[in-house]
């Protein structure tokens, strides 16, 4: 365990028992340099992200959305299941992913094609742009945030299933290559073995997704394993390696695609 991992996990406990303490602006001010020494540990990682996702001329608001991430994080984390260096991970994703989403609409081949352009919600109160004397006016000033709220969770929902698909399909590539060199020496294949490779995967995800990506047991895929919970911990850390390094693998191509200008 690295030393910044060992030093998020002590600032974001800290943090944690200040919330569940009486407010105070003690309490506050002590939050506050908790959360604000949590945003330098994790300042490398945002700007690897803030760069890999495209948003660099847009710097401050990625790192405003970054923040929120951090917050998000704090409120949910829950360390019985995954690290605060992993769980934050996903949510800074979902973060930037989001906002990626809002600046990037005229970017989009769908918004081209019908010549769609942003507009300032500022211009469109005051009259529009183009002076055609439109004025709009926000009814619900906190359904943007709610919405944003929902859209990232959307996203970082998104990705998790996409990260714990790939896996299964990556392990369930390697027992297939496995049973087809045992069957090569045998001479058969014993056909309850895909049903239990089958139980396995699906015991194997649902315990990442658990102490991962913090969703709720799936009881089904786990009723009789017998594992305990140690042996779950260490399935789930063999896991985040592999779906690390697959994860990684898919972004440097991205990335190496990106930058020999391959066309889309």
């Amino acid at each position: 365990m690295s030393t910044i991992t060992d030093a998020l996990e002590a600032e974001v406990a800290a943090i944690r028992v200040l919330h569940n303490a009486p407010l105070s602006a003690r309490v506050s001010a002590r939050s506050d340099a908790h959360f604000a020494r949590i945003l330098k540990l994790l300042a490398p990682r945002i700007r690897h992200f803030v760069r890999a996702y495209g948003l660099g001329d847009w710097r401050e608001d990625a790192e405003q959305a970054c923040a929120i991430g951090v917050h998000r994080a704090i409120a949910a984390y829950d360390p019985a299941k995954a690290r605060f260096t992993t769980f934050v991970t996903w949510q800074l994703r979902g973060e930037l992913q989001s906002l990626r989403f809002r600046v990037r609409t005229e970017a989009r081949e769908s918004a081209r094609s019908v010549g769609a352009r942003l507009v300032s919600l500022e211009a469109l109160s005051t009259g529009g742009e183009d002076g055609d004397g439109l004025a709009w006016e926000i009814a619900d000033s906190d359904a943007l945030v709610r919405t944003e709220a929902l859209a990232a969770d959307f996203l970082t929902q998104r990705t998790c299933d996409q990260l714990l698909d790939d896996y299964v399909a990556h392990m369930r590539g390697i027992a297939a290559r496995q049973r087809a060199r045992s069957a090569r020496r045998s001479d058969a294949a014993d056909p309850r073995e895909a049903i239990r490779i089958e139980t396995r995967l699906a015991r194997e995800r649902a315990i990442v997704a658990e102490h991962i990506f913090g969703e709720a047991a799936d009881a089904q895929a786990l009723a009789g394993c017998g594992l305990s919970g140690e042996q779950k911990r260490q399935i789930a850390r063999r896991a985040s390696r592999t779906i690390a390094e697959r994860a990684r693998g898919r972004i440097n191509d991205r990335l190496d695609h990106v930058g020999h200008g391959a066309p889309h």
